[in-house]
């Protein structure tokens, strides 16, 4: 147990260190990688707050990216794909209001790109 929590600490400190590196290169893919990242690492701790925060700001560098985007179809999908973890971690919380306004977003999403299994069907 001690072991474990001790490695995903470590793991935290190693993705906040990552998202320094990022926020100073100002590299967007780079950026979104070191939020997901820290996302997951805080998650796993169950420091969900943390979490949130996380996979939000990396919604707003997704759609920052998109809007700069030729192609922003890769963009759309991941959009999707945070706001359904964004979805499951508030229900985690017990926030639902933010739950639902994400996990609808995810779906209409998943429906525009024709993604039957995110929808579920």
């Amino acid at each position: 147990f001690f072991s474990h929590r001790s490695t995903t600490a470590g793991k935290i400190d190693k993705c906040l260190a990552a998202l320094q590196v990022a926020l100073d290169s100002g590299s967007g893919p780079t950026l979104q990688a070191a939020y997901t990242a820290l996302g997951q690492a805080y998650h796993q701790e169950h420091r969900y707050a943390e979490a949130l925060q996380c996979f939000e700001r990396l919604l707003e560098c997704i759609s920052a990216q998109k809007a700069l985007s030729h192609t922003p179809q890769k963009e759309t999908y991941a959009e999707g794909v945070v706001c359904c973890r964004i979805g499951l971690i508030a229900i985690q919380v017990g926030d639902y209001e933010k739950a639902l306004l994400h996990l609808e977003r995810h779906l209409a999403i998943a429906k525009v790109n024709q993604d039957t299994v995110a929808q579920g069907v």
